[in-house]
């Protein structure tokens, strides 16, 4: 009987040895699901303020495009309004006036817009773009009327010299053929 109890006092102390080291084991992971849950949870709360943060840098930057926007508009209209100034001003100077006044004369007298055109917008305190309207428009009425209508017409002339030409030796040929020539 004693060697029954001998082994079963071995068995009892292997199994408090093997449920002891299960047991710190078992402890030890759970210690490290506890730390990743902490991980994940502050993984989390870090990508969700980073989404935040990055939905207001959009904001700011949307609003920073429109400030942008009405600030350009702004200068213009200042621009404009100091162009229109200018303008009313120029009408209470007579000798400016006159001087318009003979520029333009010589302008449509003599056609010479690309000395003359500077010059105006300067008196009438022109805007980038007006200047750039009345060169277009200049372009426009100096260009040729119907350049495919000439191409047209140069082709034609040139397809028909050649039957001109040999009509005139047909024709020249018959004049030595009766005498004339």
């Amino acid at each position: 009987g004693s060697m029954d109890e001998e082994a079963g006092e071995e068995g009892d102390e292997a199994l408090r040895e093997y449920t002891g080291e299960d047991v710190a084991i078992g402890a030890e992971w759970q210690e490290l699901a506890r730390l990743q849950a902490q991980r994940d949870s502050e993984m989390q709360e870090a990508e969700s303020h980073r989404d935040y943060l990055e939905e207001e840098l959009r904001v700011a930057e949307n609003q920073n495009h429109l400030h942008l926007e009405q600030e350009r508009v702004l200068k213009e209209q200042i621009r404009e309004l100091e162009r229109n100034v200018e303008r009313l001003s120029l009408g209470k100077q007579d000798n400016q006036m006159e001087y318009l006044k003979n520029v333009l004369l010589q302008l449509l007298r003599t056609g010479e817009h690309e000395a003359l055109l500077p010059v105006i917008a300067m008196l009438l305190h022109f805007s980038p773009e007006e200047v750039t309207q009345c060169k277009e428009a200049y372009a426009k009425m100096l260009a040729p009327p119907m350049p495919a209508a000439a191409a047209a017409v140069d082709s034609i002339v040139e397809g028909a010299a050649p039957v001109v030409d040999s009509s005139l030796n047909l024709l020249d040929r018959f004049s030595k053929g009766l005498g004339l020539g």
